[in-house]
């Protein structure tokens, strides 16, 4: 790629109610440093059926704009986050693809930054900034990953945040791997990039920051919990904790020994997991049609099963050791549930 190209990059922003925060969020992309001359920007806006006012908002804001390519979609049902995705992606000519939630929104160097770290090296497949969130950022320094164990062994250690936004990716690593969002499932970001991070070939965190993340009280993953809400968290922690079994990385592709970064990993999402089951149990009680025990009872099975007996003689470098004392401690919390006795506490629940 010459110095004097300009790559085309697509931005996905799926739209659901949304009114108070989409005019913020076009606005950012609109008036990023480099339209045109850094790269040409194609702006996919995916309405999910939304009921207020969110897309006139955005048509209003986008007319004065001729310089960005803008694609309104429209859902005539609503499909939910993970759908509304896919159809962006499968919209989306650019090179380079980023997915922005529409109550968030990017700093105005962000795109500007991304293209010329890829026009100075073009193999990078993957940029990720840094973001803001409660005054706090997630990167901190500098770093080029090379190798698909390093780029593993990152998202396995969280050096970044694990969600889609504020990440310019090569279209083509989409596309190649056939890779589209699980649906119907909240956490459908850690999946998605979970695959992505183990098929490609560089990746590279900066320490700028280049993107907020609004944490909207009427967001899917804030607002009151519902039966409904709290049962589909926990079907969607299930999935996603089947996934990652389902795709462990393979020691075949790696010099050195990813097992235990991934095992930390998975018992962390089991965590998560069981604490999402008993806040189910906490606030709704067990007087619902579905059978809780069951999805506790899975990860207990499983992950005992995952500690192996080879991995004591492993050699562990000292970075590892507090995440080797967590590891250790989720070990003992999964193994106190296996020996729970679910029909002795639902006896007394019935009792009271």
């Amino acid at each position: 790629m010459i110095e004097s190209q300009r790559l085309n990059i697509s931005i996905i922003i799926p739209v659901y109610k949304v009114e108070a925060y989409i005019e913020r969020c076009i606005k950012s992309v609109v008036t990023q440093q480099g339209i045109g001359s850094a790269y040409n920007l194609e702006c996919i806006l995916v309405d999910d059926c939304t009921p207020d006012k969110s897309m006139e908002i955005a048509k209003e804001v986008i007319k004065p704009y001729e310089n960005i390519h803008f694609i309104c979609l429209r859902h005539e049902v609503n499909k939910g986050l993970s759908v509304a995705r896919n159809t962006g992606l499968e919209y989306a000519t650019g090179e380079y693809i980023m997915f922005i939630d529409s109550d968030d929104y990017i700093l105005p160097n962000c795109l500007k930054l991304f293209t010329d770290e890829i026009i100075k090296n073009p193999a990078i497949d993957v940029v990720i900034g840094s973001t803001i969130n409660n005054n706090k950022t997630d990167i901190k320094k500098r770093e080029l990953l090379e190798t698909r164990e390093s780029i593993m062994h990152g998202f396995l250690m969280m050096k970044y945040f694990i969600t889609v936004w504020n990440k310019l990716i090569r279209r083509e690593c989409i596309t190649e791997n056939k890779l589209f969002f699980i649906e119907n499932i909240y956490l459908q970001d850690q999946p998605w990039l979970y695959y992505l991070v183990s098929q490609i070939d560089s990746m590279l965190l900066l320490p700028n920051t280049t993107y907020f993340y609004e944490e909207a009280p009427d967001s899917a993953s804030h607002g009151a919990l519902t039966p409904e809400k709290a049962q589909r968290y926990v079907n969607s922690w299930s999935t996603v904790f089947e996934y990652y079994l389902s795709h462990r990385p393979s020691s075949k592709d790696f010099k050195h020994n990813l097992e235990v970064d991934f095992l930390a990993y998975c018992h962390l999402t089991c965590i998560l997991y069981i604490v999402s089951i008993l806040l189910f149990l906490c606030v709704f009680g067990w007087n619902h049609s579905w059978q809780t025990e069951q999805f506790l009872i899975f990860p207990c099975q499983e992950l005992p099963h995952l500690r192996g007996k080879k991995l004591p003689h492993v050699k562990y470098s000292s970075k590892r050791s507090d995440f080797l004392r967590f590891y250790a401690y989720l070990c003992h919390v999964i193994d106190d549930f296996a020996c729970f006795d679910f029909a002795a506490l639902r006896q007394v629940k019935n009792l009271t």
